[in-house]
């Protein structure tokens, strides 16, 4: 299920969500509805595999740190994976911060992110 700020596109067997604009309010309940209906439709933990592509996030807010986190320990619950993709710094720097960075594998290319999963 894409929306018009977060599309859905996968390799292997790995979900890809590219997130078009800043993860801000509406933008970051339209991602964990997302991913909470993609891991409901998947058929094993191997299809519950989850990079989120970070590239044109330019601002995170809190709601978007609180779905990163309920995301995380909603993979996490049912023997999945996710990763960043991307971060930009400010980002990056918002993950360091709040402590969060060390729940999250982080990726500036695509390839290495996907055959880390694999």
């Amino acid at each position: 299920m894409s929306t018009p700020d977060v599309s859905v596109r996968k390799k292997h067997d790995i979900v890809i969500l590219d997130i078009k604009k800043s993860m801000v309010g509406n933008v970051s309940s339209q991602l964990g509805s997302i991913v909470e209906e993609e891991s409901a439709a998947a058929s094993g933990p191997t299809c519950l595999k989850f990079i989120l592509n970070l590239e044109d996030v330019r601002v995170m807010d809190s709601t978007g740190l609180g779905v990163l986190a309920r995301i995380y320990g909603l993979l996490l619950d049912k023997g999945g994976e996710i990763a960043l993709l991307k971060a930009n710094k400010n980002v990056e720097n918002l993950l360091v911060i709040t402590k969060l960075d060390g729940l999250f594998d982080r990726y500036q290319d695509e390839e290495e992110a996907v055959y880390s999963m694999l």
